[in-house]
């Protein structure tokens, strides 16, 4: 069997028929080889008539199946658990209506998973578009437009580390997502089993469960080549409407189902890890929770920063202290700076965190804390025993 058969892509679909109408057209223009299951869960009428007839894209082998509307989304977790239990194939990749893969990239990661059992997934390098459509095209809403701005995103590497431990420590570094990469099909169902059977409320801790669990699992690959290409500007994606209705990644961990969402998260990480590499789940929980902060703390830094009460300067002024922190108390630069600190009365005492860095002490702030001064200064500390 050639690379083409082994894989199927899974389209969830949750109206925007535009884009649903783009993607196909698409495939159907460059021949797409692959079988292409589509999960429908939306309300439109379009798609389900159009795609009906399968003449309208005859260069496309797919499969159609309507679910009930994905109201929740226990409901859109169920339909996918569903849907990758109906793949045949061995792989299998996940796919949104307003992005595009490279069919080159697929047919290679497919060929290297086949030659590598030890790796769970495989993809490539990824980009970003955005479609700005002339006045005379607005009616299709960014779908398609005269204007075609790409980027090329920041180049990712393989995680290749022997230990379960080690492969999710490693992701942290290069903030690797594999929800779309190349899986084998049943370690991917049996993931969303997982994710339906939490129903999680957090939409982007799946994401983060998934490539921990993906992680967990097996060696991840990243092929140097162009793979996928996601749009940017794209109106209602599932990303958008959760940050519109629950805030940025800080505003979400303020939402009351978040904690037990986490604690749900870490559970179950925990428990695979613990089951790969022999270690207690003790170890293993307090490993994904430190494995956290620093993968959140650039989202978070961003959603703090927007904040009013949080000076610009902040995060600068935090990594100057911390590094005259680390020069150790013999550091002449250290002393400069701390006697600068304790002696300039206009730097307040925030400065060191970042919170301020003027200051006017009242006419009277040496006069009163004179006898304080004179006190510490004259007394012994075996004198009041």
């Amino acid at each position: 069997m050639t690379a083409d058969n082994e894989l199927t892509i899974l389209l969830t679909l949750k109206d925007r028929p535009l884009f649903t109408l783009r993607w196909m057209s698409y495939a159907n223009s460059s021949r797409f080889p692959f079988k292409v299951l589509i999960a429908d869960g939306g309300k439109d009428e379009t798609v389900p008539r159009v795609l009906s007839n399968k003449t309208n894209f005859p260069n496309v082998n797919y499969e159609y199946v309507r679910y009930p509307y994905d109201q929740t989304y226990g409901e859109y977790y169920s339909k996918v658990a569903d849907a990758l239990s109906r793949i045949k194939t061995p792989f299998v990749v996940m796919a949104d209506n307003d992005d595009f893969f490279i069919v080159e990239g697929l047919r290679d990661t497919i060929e290297f998973l086949c030659a590598h059992s030890d790796y769970s997934s495989c993809g490539g390098q990824i980009g970003d578009f955005w479609v700005t459509p002339s006045d005379e095209d607005s009616r299709y809403n960014r779908v398609y437009g005269t204007q075609i701005e790409y980027k090329w995103c920041s180049r990712t590497s393989s995680v290749i580390q022997e230990t379960a431990t080690q492969r999710i420590q490693s992701q942290l570094f290069c903030l690797l997502d594999t929800y779309y990469d190349v899986q084998r099909t049943e370690e991917l169902k049996s993931r969303f089993e997982t994710v339906r059977e939490l129903n999680l409320k957090d939409l982007f801790l799946v994401e983060y469960l998934l490539s921990f669990l993906t992680a967990g699992t097996g060696k991840i690959k990243r092929i140097d080549r162009l793979y996928l290409v996601r749009q940017c500007n794209s109106p209602d994606s599932s990303a958008v409407t959760h940050e519109q209705k629950y805030g940025d990644v800080f505003g979400r961990m303020l939402v009351e189902s978040w904690s037990d969402d986490f604690t749900k998260c870490v559970n179950v990480i925990a428990a695979a890890l613990a089951k790969k590499d022999g270690t207690s789940i003790e170890n293993a929980r307090d490993l994904v929770k430190r494995c956290y902060r620093p993968l959140m703390a650039p989202a978070i830094i961003e959603s703090l920063l927007l904040e009013p009460t949080v000076p610009l300067l902040m995060p600068i002024i935090v990594r100057m202290v911390r590094y005259l922190i680390k020069l150790g108390p013999g550091s002449v630069i250290r002393k400069v700076f701390y006697k600068l600190y304790c002696n300039a009365t206009w730097i307040p005492g925030g400065a060191l965190n970042g919170l301020g860095f003027l200051t006017y002490p009242s006419p009277t702030y040496r006069a009163d804390f004179k006898p304080i001064h004179e006190f510490l200064t004259r007394q012994s500390p075996s004198s009041d025993l």
